[in-house]
């Protein structure tokens, strides 16, 4: 009698219990050609079994720009440790090989945008931040700690945000929060 191995995860399929709509926008050439809205810069920092990278920043900025950073495929956390107009270090919870992305926002652009940190303390497991700033619609919410440990981000709207953290550790909490267009 021979018998074949079936993947039980792939038997059927799997939906999101929450679908993303589509947000659909219009690119806008202005003059000469250029692409008007967000100046960003992009760049990608190699890991090679280490703690820490360096990144200096290829254009320049006037105040300390609003930088978003993310590890391509590895589960570790990154938190930025300086930040400078010319250079960012940032420091991971264990040391990988592997990639990080980073978005370099200027200071000086029209989008609805903001920034900022928080204590999430040992004792607390829930968390509601306040917005500073009046959104039209509820906007994207980049989130990163200073700790290994994961928290979720369980509900965004208009005017605050809610985090979730499942451990009795204390964290510091960067956030990035940026208008839809």
């Amino acid at each position: 009698m021979s018998s074949k191995i079936y993947d039980q995860n792939r038997l059927r399929k799997n939906y999101p219990l929450l679908r993303v709509k589509p947000v659909y926008s219009q690119i806008v050439v202005g003059e000469a050609g250029n692409i008007g809205g967000i100046d960003v810069e992009t760049a990608i920092i190699p890991f090679v079994d280490s703690f820490s990278g360096q990144y200096s920043f290829q254009k320049t900025y006037t105040a300390i720009p609003t930088v978003a950073i993310s590890p391509e495929t590895e589960n570790v956390n990154i938190f930025v440790t300086t930040l400078t107009n010319s250079e960012i270090i940032i420091q991971s919870s264990a040391p990988f090989t592997g990639s990080v992305h980073l978005q370099i926002f200027s200071e000086d652009w029209s989008m609805l945008y903001e920034h900022g940190n928080f204590l999430f303390g040992q004792d607390e497991t829930i968390k509601r931040i306040d917005l500073q700033k009046a959104y039209q619609t509820s906007p994207v919410v980049k989130i990163s700690n200073s700790e290994d440990l994961t928290l979720h981000l369980t509900e965004v709207q208009n005017s605050y945000f809610v985090i979730n953290k499942n451990t009795n550790k204390s964290t510091t909490v960067y956030y990035v929060v940026i208008e839809r267009s």
